[in-house]
Parts: C-alpha cells; structure tokens; sequence
C-alpha cells in the first residue's frame, strides 16, 4: 500500500449549494456511495459506521468527520472495521464560471 493520493476532479452544472447537499444529505448520499448511509451530520467529530455486503462479505465502514466548511470542503476518516489502514476522503468545492463564449 502506498501514500499515494487518489484525486478525482469533477466539473457539474449545479450550484455549490445543489453539490454540497449531495454529499452530505443522506437521502442524497445513495446515489454516490452506498445505501446504508443513515443519518449522517457533516459536523466536526461526528462518526458513523455502516455495513455494505459484497460478494458475501460483510464490510463494516466507519466514518469520522474531520473538517467542516459548509458548501466549500468536507473532509472525513474512512476505515473499515478489522482491516488495517485509514484514508482521508476530502471534498472540495470550488465555484467555477465558464467564460462567456465557451462552450
């Protein structure tokens, strides 16, 4: 394993208010982890486990939130209980303009 950070970045024709509730709204979240995500809280400290079953094993996650700006960045530990390792899972949301003319 190394410490090699994984960066995905993604442009979305929404508002930052539209994103930012995706991610942290759990009727929202489904659509982009998974669906046991239940009363989740983007708050400093807050934690949360939940179970997701894949190819008849069971992964218990555990989340902890780390950082909290609302509507610009979201930042939380993630693990998976008995597997050795943490990640960090940051969210950044930067509000971009296209220029007028771009396509």
């Amino acid at each position: 394993m190394g410490s090699t950070p994984i960066v995905v970045e993604e442009t979305y024709s929404a508002p930052p208010e539209r994103v930012w509730q995706a991610i942290v709204d759990d009727q929202q979240m489904p659509q982009w982890f998974f669906e046991p995500i239940t009363n989740f809280k983007p708050e400093l400290g807050y934690e949360t486990r939940f179970t997701v079953e894949s190819q008849g094993k069971a992964y218990v996650h555990l989340w902890e939130v780390t950082e909290v700006i609302p509507r610009k960045r979201l930042v939380y530990r993630w693990r998976y209980k008995a597997i050795p390792g943490d990640s960090t899972v940051t969210w950044e949301i930067d509000e971009t303009r296209m220029a007028q003319g771009s396509p």
